[in-house]
């Protein structure tokens, strides 16, 4: 794979926060050994992980109640 195509399969995402919250953003990769973009790609996948337990677990409930009646 050459560098055209590795470049082609690249994405960016532009996240808008205060000035604040991005230094706090910055000093939480520094504290977590992670650059920048590897701590929010980080913090993003606990977030979906999350997001995807929880709705299992409503899916779950809402079958059990069809169930029940």
């Amino acid at each position: 794979m050459d560098i055209n195509q590795k470049a082609a399969k690249r994405a960016a995402l532009l996240i808008r926060c205060s000035a604040e919250e991005a230094a706090a953003i910055r000093a939480a990769a520094h504290r977590s050994g992670r650059t920048l973009c590897g701590y929010v790609l980080h913090c993003l996948r606990n977030r979906l992980k999350i997001e995807a337990e929880i709705q299992a677990q409503y899916d779950a409930i809402v079958a059990r109640r069809k169930r029940k009646g």
